[in-house]
Formats: C-alpha cells, structure tokens, sequence
C-alpha cells in the first residue's frame, strides 16, 4: 500500500508573482476587486466578467501580457513520492507435525497436502523446517546475542550465527533419516524437536 499526497503550490512560484503583478496593474485603474483567478493550484485566469469590463482600459494590455506569462509559467501541483510501508508481513500455516510415541518419532502431514509427499519414500534423508513454538513470545523473537548452546565459557555470537531457538523468525532446521513413508505419515530415525512441534516444510 502506497500513500501519496499532492503537494502545496509555492507561494513565491513565478506563475505566482506575475498573476499577483497583474491583479496589481488592473487594481490601479479603479472600481475592480478581484478581476483574476489565483487559486493555489489552479492556473491562473482573467474571468470572463473581468475581460469583458475592463477589455477597453489602458491597463488592460499589459495586464493581459503579464496574465499570458503567468499561464505560461504555470505548472501543476508537483506530487510527493511515494512512500512504502513498513516492512511486509506473510502468514505461515503448519504443512504438519511432530509426533512422538513408544520411542519412535513420526511426521504426520496434513492430509490436504499429502498429494506433496509423492516421491519422498526414495529418499534416504530430508531437511524438516520447523517453528520453535515454545520461544513465540515478542521476548523471545528480541533476543538477537546469545552464548552458544547456552555456555556462558563461549563468546556471544549473533543468534544469525547460531541454532539458538531464540530468534526474529523462529524457523528451525533438522537433517533427518526416512525411515517409512505410510500415506500421509513419515516415520523418521529422530528429531531435535519437542512432540507436536509445527512443521512448516520439508525439501531433500
């Protein structure tokens, strides 16, 4: 979404000053009060009533001269540039999850996107995306340093730098062994997820 605004015409601009020199010329002959149209924005004109009253006075000509150079130098409202927003947002659903159960460990697509796990029962290994779901908190997503692994001995790095689940977006990656694909569940060696973690991809 964009907003744009018109800007102001400049008061000091030449169009301005030559309509407003011309208002003063007609002025000087007498008996007129507004005989030109100087409306910010709008080109600058005799009315028709003003040209019909003052065509014959000798100040006539040469505010006329000075109302043609004022059109002439008239330009429209220039427009500001537009402005973009803040940065985009998107939306990102779970494609499945994490389960755990009797010491194996399995994920379990949605059935609506089974048809996309044609061909993954040859491969031997695939990267899982997953979303730290237990650090969703605006504290957590702040944390941007962290000592690696939690130890306090290591020098702090960028999280960018590490797999800390504390991060701006709180995408995780795991390389896993395919142990069985049985319609839409995947049964893997492990994982380094909790149980009902949101899967959001998985690529070979």
């Amino acid at each position: 979404m964009h907003i744009s605004c018109c800007a102001a015409v400049d008061d000091v601009s030449p169009a301005r000053i030559l309509a407003q020199a011309a208002v003063t010329l007609i002025r000087r002959q007498g008996r007129m009060t507004h005989p030109v149209q100087t409306i910010p924005g709008a080109r600058p004109v005799m009315t028709r009533h003003a040209r019909t009253k003052w065509r014959s006075r000798p100040g006539f000509a040469p505010a006329l001269a000075l109302l043609g150079l004022a059109a002439a130098a008239w330009s429209p409202p220039a427009r500001a540039e537009a402005v973009p927003d803040a940065a985009p947002t998107y939306t990102i659903s779970p494609v499945g999850w994490v389960r755990k159960t009797e010491g194996k460990t399995f994920i379990v697509i949605d059935k609506r996107y089974q048809p996309a796990l044609m061909g993954v029962e040859e491969l031997r290994s695939i990267w899982v995306l997953y979303w730290f779901d237990r650090n969703d908190s605006p504290a957590g997503r702040s944390i941007l340093q962290v000592h690696p692994r939690g130890d306090r001995e290591r020098p702090v790095r960028g999280v960018f730098a590490t797999r800390s689940p504390f991060r701006p977006n709180l995408i995780a990656l795991s390389h896993v062994r395919v142990l069985s694909v049985r319609d839409n569940v995947i049964e893997i060696d492990d994982i380094d997820a909790f149980a009902d973690t949101p899967v959001l991809d998985l690529k070979p």
